[in-house]
């Protein structure tokens, strides 16, 4: 079996694994939430906004306030939302399990037969045991 059929296999197991599945299911979630959708299409404006009075000359200081108070407000609605905590936290999952099967493919492509075996040389390295 060649290196790239291999490759593909191991990325469509990725996609059906826990971890694959429950950022699948979460990032669903996401997209599909219309108070977040609203909450999102609401910080777009808002920042285009903000974009475009930083443009002119006079600039209305109130207003940059009122938008910026408002922008941190949307911010911390979406971060503080259990749709966007469960598709971070899937995504971290998401990112450790492909971070982990990196460093393996990278330890036994270096030959290394010990996990967490150290060359003393980070360059090589994967992450610290």
């Amino acid at each position: 079996m060649e290196l790239i059929e291999m490759a593909a296999i191991l990325g469509q197991r990725i996609r059906s694994s826990e971890a694959g599945e429950r950022l699948e299911n979460a990032a669903r979630a996401y997209a599909e939430n219309t108070e977040l959708r609203s909450l999102f299409t609401e910080y777009q404006v808002q920042q285009k906004v903000l974009e475009e009075h930083g443009t002119l000359e006079v600039k209305d200081e109130a207003l940059i306030s009122a938008i910026d108070k408002r922008l941190n407000e949307i911010y911390d609605q979406i971060i503080a939302h259990e749709i966007y905590k469960e598709y971070e936290a899937a995504q971290e999952a998401y990112n450790a399990l492909i971070s982990n099967l990196i460093s393996e493919v990278v330890r036994q492509a270096n030959g290394e037969t010990e996990e967490g075996a150290c060359t003393h040389d980070c360059s090589t390295c994967g992450g610290c045991h």
